[in-house]
């Protein structure tokens, strides 16, 4: 479950396999299906996100109800609301 985010971290420096196990504990695995939410309207943003698989997109929408796009997420990176 974790072999891409362990990809990612080893590209930007060595840990053990004790050391990447360790590390795990601050990771939630979550699955989110298409055209679901990661955050709805009013929550409040306690952590970062990292794409393992598919595509999350960050917006916002004005006050004419139109979408802006703020970010994309593709696999292998991260996002988050700050």
């Amino acid at each position: 479950m974790f072999d891409v985010l362990r990809e990612h971290i080893q590209k930007r420096i060595d840990l053990t396999d004790e050391e990447f196990s360790r590390s795990t504990a601050f990771f939630t695995p979550r699955r989110i299906k298409r055209r679901r939410f990661l955050l709805q309207e009013g929550d409040i943003c306690r952590a970062l996100a990292f794409v393992n698989k598919g595509c999350l997109r960050s917006y916002t929408v004005d006050p004419d109800g139109k979408e802006h796009i703020v970010q994309f997420a593709i696999e292998d990176w991260w996002i988050s609301d700050l």
